[in-house]
């Protein structure tokens, strides 16, 4: 950043992956691309190839070091809290899958984490863990059809949806500092 606040490119890096894979806004979600909560690593999902990759912060410079399957189609969107984290699958069965984050920088998929949003065609946008770490949010829907939102409860290991809420794909939720609220931003241009 320069003075002023005007941003200055510093360098480009490769994935390993297959980026978007060239569609009309694959990635049309909050979060493909995240720092971890200590900021030394840098998640990319690719949405093209279906894998994530992990970079390692030096300064103003990428190192890629892992690049795993995501457990899905389309990976959308990928969150991270404590070393745990969840990636967004977004085709075909969309569905949230869990890994292990080490200080080394290398994903391990968690033993049947796999979980699916409530239809197999919701699509998928969004990831937040709520402050605590204890609950996950995942946005999706149908276009024009219906929004939809689902909460994990990590600990107890139940989710149940918030229906009714949006008339179409809700592509954004964020929890408030406290953890007692879930914003949320829809196609239906309301939040």
């Amino acid at each position: 950043r320069l003075a002023g606040g005007v941003l200055e490119q510093s360098g480009r890096f490769r994935t390993g992956g297959r980026g978007s894979g060239g569609r009309t806004d694959p990635l049309g979600s909050q979060g493909s691309l995240i720092l971890t909560q200590d900021r030394s690593l840098l998640l990319a999902v690719n949405a093209g190839s279906g894998d994530i990759s992990v970079f390692r912060v030096e300064g103003d410079r990428l190192k890629l070091g892992d690049v795993v399957p995501s457990g899905g189609s389309a990976p959308v969107a990928v969150a991270e809290r404590n070393g745990l984290v969840y990636v967004l699958n977004a085709a075909a069965d969309s569905n949230v899958t869990g890994f292990r984050l080490n200080f080394s920088g290398e994903l391990t998929r968690i033993h049947n984490s796999i979980r699916f949003l409530s239809t197999a065609n919701s699509g998928g946008s969004s990831l937040a863990f709520s402050p605590d770490g204890k609950t996950l949010a995942a946005s999706g829907g149908q276009p024009g059809r219906s929004g939809e939102i689902r909460l994990w409860d990590l600990t107890a290991r139940t989710s149940r949806a918030l229906t009714g809420v949006h008339t179409d794909v809700v592509y954004a939720v964020s929890w408030s500092p406290d953890g007692q609220r879930l914003a949320a931003g829809s196609y239906d241009r309301l939040v």
